[in-house]
């Protein structure tokens, strides 16, 4: 729980990282779609939703995550970048990176919107059938030692309709335990585990580190790049004002560390507009790329908290 005045404004992409795209005369010049124009911001205004990482289990707000979790998750992720842009190509960064952009991907608003009713819809079932379930056991993975035994072979006598009555006491002592209401949140970023999969997609993928004078990239305000709907074959994330990350399927056995090339002509070209293209509401970096560049926000809009 954060005690004191807990932060309202909550960075769903680190201010260190939007911090590297700032012009030549060391202003970070962006695009808000609500304002309509560009000018220069601070990193502390853009990007950002009010309490979106906030919990509240007990009608006490926890804003831990943010100032706790996803500050250790920032902090690393701003060295591992410098590592890359510094030269580091090595498995050991790569892993570390692979880390930061799995927690990333799964802290964007948008998805934390589509997978808190993904969840609660896959405990629900989950509690269905572990009432239905004749396995005490099994019921214990679900509900711990909120029941006992006496009291499991109780529910197991009950209707239909008293039976759901219970299940939803159940999932408020759940609740007030603590568990339930950050099950969105905990399994994606406080667990480590919650993400191992997408960690385990991106590493097996070849890396390409692409580079190119100060000033060629912009970054949006869907910072990891893939294509909408089920995660694909293509990452890229713009990591610097002249650098991107450019992951794509591998051909046989990936090479363990990162490579490293000048980008081609038309590829810094072709990561902004996909990086304006893919904003709901912010992009970052050059001033004259911004201008150019504003045209191509596209109409979504980011969710309600």
């Amino acid at each position: 729980m954060t005690v004191g005045n807990p932060p309202r404004e909550h960075h769903f992409v680190p201010q260190s990282w939007i911090r590297r795209f700032v012009d030549s005369d060391g202003q970070l010049y962006g695009y808000d779609r609500e304002g309509g124009s560009v000018r220069a911001f601070s990193s502390k205004q853009i990007m950002k939703i009010r309490d979106l990482y906030t919990l509240d289990p007990d009608g006490i707000d926890d804003t831990s995550i943010e100032t706790i979790d996803l500050q250790q998750v920032d902090d690393e992720g701003a060295r591992t970048m410098s590592a890359i842009l510094d030269g580091d190509r090595s498995l050991a960064i790569k892993e570390r990176m692979a880390a930061f952009l799995a927690v990333q991907i799964m802290r964007d608003p948008q998805r934390l919107a589509d997978y808190a009713p993904l969840v609660q819809a896959f405990l629900h079932l989950l509690f269905i059938e572990a009432h239905l379930s004749t396995d005490f056991a099994e019921f214990q993975t679900v509900f711990g030692d909120l029941v006992t035994r006496a009291e499991y072979d109780h529910l197991q006598g009950l209707g239909p309709q008293q039976a759901a009555m219970a299940v939803a006491e159940l999932q408020i002592a759940l609740k007030k335990k603590g568990g339930l209401a950050e099950v969105p949140f905990t399994d994606i970023i406080r667990a480590a585990g919650g993400r191992e999969l997408l960690t385990q997609t991106l590493l097996v993928m070849e890396w390409t580190l692409i580079t190119a004078p100060a000033h060629s990239f912009v970054l949006g305000d869907q910072g990891v790049l893939f294509e909408k709907g089920e995660l694909g074959d293509r990452f890229a994330a713009p990591l610097s004002s002249g650098a991107a990350l450019l992951l794509s399927l591998a051909k046989g056995t990936p090479p363990a560390e990162i490579a490293s090339r000048p980008a081609r002509s038309h590829e810094p070209d072709n990561f902004n507009f996909e990086s304006a293209a893919r904003t709901r509401r912010w992009f970052v970096g050059a001033k004259l790329r911004v201008d150019a560049l504003k045209g191509q926000v596209s109409g979504a809009e980011l969710p309600p908290r």
